[in-house]
């Protein structure tokens, strides 16, 4: 409606133009990323003799099937009252079993296994607060939830990860943290000047951050 009412009417179709461009092309990437993920990850590993034509088959059932089921979908984003605000809580329910990986940074036990058991679980655990988050948080709003999705997707992550074999010496060489290597880039940055040593700018940076929050805040 912004757009509609402010900008003047040669602009509008520009910016009506460049907004089709991006979602086109957003588009096409998803589905491209998205069929050949299955196709790669999942249905070559399946049948490792498919030639190249079979695998290009695959993918493009695969783009199908992602469009028909997104068009299904659709009609249930109004029930979130803006797009924006369904993108957010969509990515807020997705993005805490991402962000548990990090418990592979800094804890040398956690193996593969438990990050995909972690993985997976999230996933249910966002399929289900589609459905049932009110019977379960109440109104709570979404952002409070995460922390809590954050907790389970680690827990799981971690118990899975118990279950398997610890990961060899070699896959954790800089993989993992290390407070030794840490420190010896502290003092090799020591010696650059300041706009030179990129922990100033990350100091500048979160400045600016708490900056905003506290102004529009």
């Amino acid at each position: 409606n912004m757009v509609l009412q402010l900008i003047p009417v040669g602009l509008l179709g520009i910016m009506l133009a460049a907004l089709l461009s991006a979602l086109t092309s957003t588009l096409s990437a998803i589905l491209n990323s998205t069929s050949t993920l299955f196709t790669m990850d999942f249905y070559a590993q399946y049948n490792k003799n498919a030639s190249s034509q079979k695998l290009v088959i695959i993918g493009k059932i695969t783009s199908c099937v992602i469009i028909v089921a997104a068009a299904l979908w659709a009609p249930q984003i109004g029930k979130f009252g803006s797009l924006l605000k369904y993108y957010q809580e969509m990515l807020s329910y997705i993005a805490p079993p991402v962000a548990a990986f990090l418990l592979g940074v800094f804890n040398k036990r956690v193996n593969g296994n438990g990050a995909f058991a972690g993985l997976l679980s999230g996933l249910a655990i966002a399929v289900v607060m589609l459905f049932y988050k009110n019977e379960i948080f109440g109104d709570m709003h979404f952002l409070l939830i995460v922390p809590f999705l954050l907790t389970v997707s680690g827990i799981v992550i971690y118990l899975v990860s118990m279950c398997y074999p610890k990961p060899v010496a070699e896959k954790l060489v800089d993989t993992t943290f290390s407070m030794r290597e840490l420190k010896a880039e502290f003092r090799a940055n020591r010696a650059l000047v300041w706009y030179k040593n990129y922990h100033s700018w990350a100091i500048v940076l979160l400045v600016l951050s708490v900056l905003i929050w506290i102004i529009f805040s």
